[in-house]
C-alpha cells in the first residue's frame, strides 16, 4: 500500500513539474537572428515574456501600442527582461509577420515559422492552463517555471507577473532641461552732443495699446540686463517693447553758456546746423527759436521753475519702443540717443 502511495505521489509531481517548467526552445526570429530561451534568457537571470499572435488578429492589433510601450518599459530586451511574438498560424510568413508588426511600429522579436509557431505549442495544447486565443502571454521566471499564463488584454496581470519575477522597471530618466543661455540687452544712452546720460529708467511694456502690463527693468552697473525666458519673467506681456524714461530734473546740464550759444544762434553768428540741437533750443516746442527760449532757460537755471512750459518732457527720446528679440548666448546694443531742451553746449 506504501509503495502504491509513493507511487502515485511520484506521478502527480512529475505531472506537476512537467506542467510548471516551461520546456526550452530554439528559434529564429524575422530578422535571421537565433534565441535560445534557457541559454540565452533563463540561465543569465532573465525573464521572459512571450506574447501569442497571429497576422491580423484583431485584439492583437489593439493592444499592440500598450505591448509595445510595456516591453520598453522593461528596457525593450536590454535589461532583465526580454519579449517574443510567437505566431499561432504555421502559416504566417516572415515578411507577413514584419509587414504587420512593423506597421504597428512594433520591435518586439518575432517568429513563426522560425520555429516560434513550434514552440508555442505546448501552451496552445493545455499544458500550462486552457488556451482560449490570442492574444495570450505567458511569463517565464528565470528559474524556468511559467508564473502566469492566460489568453488575455489585460496587461496589468501580465506586468504585475513580471515584477514578481524580480525584474525591474526601467526607471525613467528625467530629462535635463537644456540650459538656455540668457540674452543680453546693453543699453547706450546718449545726448545730443555724444555724452553719457544717466537717469534713465528702462520698462518693458507691451506694444499693444490694449495692454497696460509693464516691467522695470533693473541693469547692472554696465547699462545691462540679462533675459533667459521672457514668458517667465515678464508674465502678461504678449508683444513686448522696450520704453525709456529719463528722470533727472528739467535744469539738468544747463547753464550760461547754453543761453550764449542760443544767442548766437538767434543773431546768426553761429547758427546751429545739427537738428538735433534746433529742437534742444526750441524749448517751448513752438517750431523756432527765440528770446522767450532764452527766458525760459535762464529761469530754470536760477530756479524759478522746475518745469518746462506746459509741462513738455525735459527731454526728447529719438528711440523708444524698440521690440525685444531674444538671441540665446547673444548680447544685443541698444543705442538710445537723448536729447536734452535747453542743453546745447
Amino acid at each position: 500500500m506504501r509503495n502504491l502511495l509513493l507511487s502515485s505521489f511520484i506521478i502527480l509531481f512529475s505531472l506537476s513539474a512537467n506542467a510548471q517548467f516551461a520546456p526550452d526552445f530554439t528559434v529564429t526570429d524575422t530578422n535571421g537572428e537565433e534565441h535560445n530561451l534557457y541559454s540565452d534568457y533563463l540561465d543569465q537571470g532573465k525573464t521572459v515574456v512571450i506574447k501569442f499572435f497571429f497576422v491580423g488578429c484583431p485584439p492583437c492589433t489593439a493592444i499592440a501600442p500598450d505591448v509595445q510601450a510595456l516591453y520598453e518599459s522593461f528596457g525593450a530586451g536590454n535589461n532583465d527582461v526580454e519579449f517574443f511574438e510567437f505566431s499561432t498560424q504555421s502559416s504566417n510568413t516572415d515578411a507577413a509577420i514584419n509587414n504587420y508588426l512593423g506597421g504597428l511600429n512594433v520591435t518586439i522579436p518575432a517568429s513563426g515559422q522560425g520555429g516560434g509557431f513550434e514552440a508555442g505549442d505546448p501552451y496552445r495544447s493545455g499544458d500550462f492552463g486552457t488556451f482560449f486565443g490570442t492574444p495570450a502571454f505567458a511569463v517565464i521566471a528565470p528559474d524556468r517555471n511559467v508564473v502566469y499564463f492566460r489568453s488575455t488584454g489585460n496587461l496589468t496581470q501580465v506586468t504585475d507577473a513580471i515584477l514578481e519575477t524580480g525584474a525591474m522597471m526601467v526607471e525613467e530618466e528625467e530629462e535635463e532641461e537644456e540650459e538656455v543661455e540668457p540674452t543680453v540687452f546693453n543699453f547706450e544712452f546718449t545726448d545730443a552732443l555724444g555724452d553719457p546720460v544717466d537717469n534713465v529708467v528702462v520698462t518693458l511694456e507691451d506694444a499693444s495699446a490694449s495692454n497696460n502690463t509693464s516691467y522695470v527693468i533693473n541693469t547692472n552697473s554696465l547699462n545691462e540686463v540679462e533675459i533667459t525666458n521672457f514668458e517667465e519673467e515678464f508674465p502678461g506681456i504678449t508683444t513686448p517693447v522696450f520704453r525709456f524714461e529719463n528722470t533727472g530734473p528739467a535744469n539738468e546740464g544747463l547753464s550760461i553758456i547754453d543761453l550764449l550759444t542760443i544767442q548766437r544762434h538767434i543773431l546768426d553768428l553761429e547758427p546751429f546746423t545739427d537738428p538735433d540741437l534746433i529742437d534742444a533750443a526750441d524749448v517751448n516746442t513752438n517750431g523756432s527759436i527765440s528770446v522767450t527760449d532764452i527766458i525760459t532757460i535762464q529761469r530754470l537755471i536760477l530756479n524759478l521753475t522746475d518745469e518746462f512750459p506746459g509741462g513738455v518732457d525735459p527731454w526728447i527720446i529719438k528711440q523708444n519702443n524698440i521690440p525685444l528679440t531674444l538671441s540665446p548666448g547673444n548680447t544685443i546694443d541698444i543705442e538710445v540717443e537723448m536729447v536734452k531742451r535747453g542743453d546745447v553746449r
